[in-house]
């Protein structure tokens, strides 16, 4: 059975570093500023939730007199899970900064764990049953670590895939820790899904001014997500597992990625979205995507109509199934136009369908949309600074409004195990439209559409790469399968070109 947290025992003391105001995330204060304390005597200095001596106790030693959330979080999330390889019990612990002769109480200790500005919760699921939860609060008052075993008993096995997700924590920790915060989450999604059932992590951190930025990561068998929120804006990635035969390589994925992060980086562009949320957009499609985990070495056990082989894939983009938003907050900066919004919604997803009695007879429909949708306000020159205000003479400038869509279709089709159909259909349509203003007067406006369809046959290259040259049967296995293995390379590399024209 799992011990009850340790009872509390009489307080010890160390004595704070001294120092100066430093900008950082701790929170406590309005400003953002976390307010090093001095070393005089009638300064804070720290008071101890119970007696330490193990090693999250000296690492949280360590940490406490950073004067940075990354500081704080430094090696922090790593020691507390590998903690699980020798221990699986309950721990509590917390430092604060108390006044001397106010000495922190439990209720201020339990406000650590529950309510600090910063705050990490991690969630885990193990296959038996039992429900394992990591805290790690911090802020400008202190400190705290939690572990807290319930539902059941985990194994030695459990222990120890527990354990081996921390160095998956600390990045994510450090991520999240990081000026301005970053979402390297996908590692934590890399478990043993024979022992642990899901994993699931929760995380606030303070960005001052009042300003914060949630973070929700979510992983199982089948299925992964991130969301985070911020004064800007949300970003939403979730990616379905559950068709591992559709993957590609490793190398087809990434460069899948790389294309993706470019698309990405044009959609803000055009549509002036906020860089740091994009920033964050791209942090969570890549982790996702990086590594698909026990998903991945699943599809040597798909049998029948859904078990693809290596040209199917290659034709593919490579990627698990996904649907991917950026909805930025809304605007009103025109205060005599308030129907002029600013915005930016983008959105991207794929969905794959396999049809079919058999792997003989079968069909492969890939599904690939993305839009964008946004709005936004630019003055008339690049020198002259934006600054709507009742003033007419202030009312100089352009506004766009921006709509495009753009989709690409990838059909595959056997019957009798001989290649029927091998197309892909694209089609992208952009708009436009502008209103210039000169003191508050609308002297021109104008709506530029473009779009474009176009339909690609890829037999050619299909039997291209499944066709065995003459004689290749009398070179050295390695050689045949280093052979084939570039040739689905090169098709799934021309197929990418042709879906990214």
């Amino acid at each position: 059975m799992s011990a009850a947290p340790a009872a509390a025992a009489p307080v010890q003391t160390a004595q704070a570093v001294s120092g100066t105001a430093v900008s950082v995330g701790l929170g406590g204060t309005d400003s953002g500023l976390y307010r090093a304390p001095s070393a005089l005597p009638s300064m804070q200095s720290a008071v101890w939730e119970q007696n330490g001596g193990d090693t999250i106790s000296t690492q949280m030693a360590g940490n406490f007199v950073s004067p940075t959330l990354a500081g704080r979080f430094k090696d922090l999330g790593a020691t507390v899970l590998e903690r699980f390889r020798e221990d699986g019990s309950n721990f509590s612990q917390s430092i604060l900064q108390s006044r001397p002769g106010n000495v922190g109480g439990a209720s201020l200790h339990a406000r650590q764990h529950t309510d600090a500005d910063n705050q990490a919760r991690l969630a885990i699921t193990t296959a038996g049953g039992a429900r394992v939860e990591v805290s790690i609060g911090s802020d400008a008052n202190g400190l705290a670590v939690s572990i807290s075993v319930s539902e059941g008993e985990v194994s030695d096995e459990e222990r120890a895939a527990i354990a081996n997700l921390a160095g998956a924590f600390q990045e994510a920790l450090d991520g999240l820790a990081s000026e301005p915060p970053r979402l390297n989450l996908g590692k934590l999604g890399s478990f043993d899904t024979s022992l642990l059932r899901n994993v699931d992590l929760q995380a606030t951190v303070s960005l001052g001014n009042q300003h914060s930025q949630t973070v929700s990561f979510k992983a199982d068998a089948t299925a992964r997500s991130i969301t985070s929120t911020g004064p800007a804006g949300t970003v939403s990635v979730d990616v379905d597992l559950s068709q591992p035969s559709t993957f590609g390589t490793a190398a087809q994925r990434g460069a899948a990625v790389e294309a993706y992060l470019r698309q990405f980086d044009a959609a803000q562009t055009r549509g002036q979205g906020d860089a740091q949320t994009m920033s964050l957009f791209k942090d969570a499609f890549a982790s996702l995507h990086a590594d698909y985990g026990d998903a991945a070495r699943a599809r040597t056990g798909v049998v029948g109509a859904n078990a693809l082989n290596q040209a199917d894939r290659s034709v593919l983009s490579g990627l698990a199934d996904f649907n991917a938003s950026v909805r930025q907050n809304t605007l009103t900066l025109n205060p005599r136009r308030k129907e002029e919004i600013e915005s930016f919604i983008y959105t991207v997803s794929q969905r794959t369908s396999v049809s079919g009695t058999d792997a003989l007879n079968r069909g492969i429909v890939q599904q690939l949309d993305s839009r964008l949708s946004a709005s936004y306000h630019k003055p008339l020159s690049p020198e002259l600074t934006l600054a709507l205000s009742d003033d007419r003479e202030s009312q100089n400038y352009y506004y766009y409004q921006i709509e495009d869509k753009s989709s690409s279709r990838t059909e595959l089709g056997y019957q009798q195990g001989q290649l029927t159909l091998a197309r892909l259909t694209a089609s992208r349509t952009q708009s436009t439209h502008m209103q210039k203003y000169v003191m508050g007067e609308l002297v021109a406006e104008s709506t530029l559409p473009t779009g474009s369809t176009r339909t690609e046959d890829l037999s050619r290259l299909v039997r291209e790469a499944t066709t065995e040259e003459r004689g290749a049967g009398l070179n050295p296995r390695d050689q045949v399968e280093a052979i084939r293995e570039r040739k689905y390379a090169n098709l799934a590399a021309s197929v990418a070109r042709l879906r990214d024209l």
